[in-house]
């Protein structure tokens, strides 16, 4: 009986410490594991700024060591509340929550940005911009690209652009095609005359 009660006040701290959320944030980023340099901070916190003030959109990222055994989905919604993220009446806000030691990742979109940054959208991002720098203990490059993903699919002047992008990208790829259908069929016709 005793040993359970020993473990019970050891344990006990880090639990509580697991389920405090912390107070909102003077500045968009908040990183509770000293996983990033201040200037990283710096870079990121500015970016953020810039993209609020274009926009009118927020994006808030918070890096802790553990959730301490809670469920990282209620545990973002939670912060997510605390800290308001997005504006009222818009709810125009992302949160993108990251435990090193539990290796979990979460981004909370608010219900006024879904329709340009879907769930699909969301787990893509994380598997292919952020989870592969976090495997490297590049933390700094992992948040950067989700952070700039996010930023260009949710702002206006950005994705004006991208579409733009987009649609060169599929007009070069069709062209390629076109060009390698071609090319085949000159090849064919070549080897049948003897140009091969």
């Amino acid at each position: 009986m005793f040993r359970y009660l020993l473990m019970f006040f050891l344990c006990y701290p880090l639990l509580a410490v697991g389920q405090q959320i912390p107070d909102a944030p003077s500045n968009y980023v908040t990183d509770l594991a000293d996983a990033l340099t201040q200037s990283e901070e710096e870079i990121m916190n500015d970016s953020l700024q810039a993209f609020e003030e274009r926009s009118g959109n927020q994006l808030f990222i918070l890096v802790s060591n553990s959730l301490g055994g809670r469920d990282i989905d209620e545990l973002g919604t939670e912060v997510a509340e605390k800290w308001k993220v997005g504006k009222r009446g818009v709810d125009n806000g992302i949160l993108v929550s990251v435990f090193i030691q539990d290796r979990k990742t979460r981004i909370d979109v608010g219900y006024g940005l879904e329709g340009f940054l879907t769930d699909l959208e969301t787990q893509q991002i994380q598997r292919e911009k952020m989870n592969p720098e976090f495997k490297k203990g590049d933390y700094f490059q992992g948040l950067f690209n989700g952070m700039m993903e996010m930023i260009y699919e949710t702002d206006d002047s950005y994705r004006g652009q991208r579409e733009e992008m987009k649609g060169i990208e599929a007009e070069k790829e069709d062209s390629e095609e076109r060009l390698f259908f071609t090319v085949d069929k000159m090849y064919s016709v070549g080897e049948f005359a003897g140009w091969a």
